[in-house]
């Protein structure tokens, strides 16, 4: 077997060390701006997501249909969020910050502004995401 301090197992543990502090520190500073940890997962998912829509936020998120659609609903229903008609598909509605979402998403940025994201996925990363 190999040794605690082997190579793999310590590469492992950094990195989950790592992004458990940040997620940490993202939790704070998120409830200091009035937001849950999932509302400000969420409100940073559909600002950085193209044509937002419940099905790629399930992927992005990383959650069932309707937990993705209740945190959704929820959002609109606190002025975080707004819906609109796609232009391209009128069945599908797209989901977009609004500007009170866009202020307490932009809060929360600010407050974790010097925190050092490892470099270990690029930002301009495309890869094939995670499936439950």
């Amino acid at each position: 077997m190999d040794s605690p301090s082997s190579s793999p197992y310590r590469a492992a543990a950094e990195l989950r060390a790592a992004l458990r502090a940040y997620e940490r520190k993202a939790e704070i500073a998120a409830r200091a701006n009035g937001l849950t940890p999932r509302r400000y997962d969420l409100l940073l998912m559909v600002a950085a997501t193209e044509n937002a829509t419940v099905t790629k936020l399930m992927d992005r998120l990383q959650l069932g249909q309707a937990a993705v659609s209740e945190l959704v609903q929820r959002g609109i229903d606190r002025g975080l969020l707004e819906r609109r008609p796609s232009p391209v598909d009128r069945r599908e509605t797209l989901l977009q910050v609004s500007e009170l979402g866009k202020q307490k998403l932009d809060a929360t940025l600010a407050s974790l502004h010097g925190e050092q994201l490892l470099p270990i996925i690029p930002p301009d990363h495309a890869g094939p995401s995670l499936s439950r």
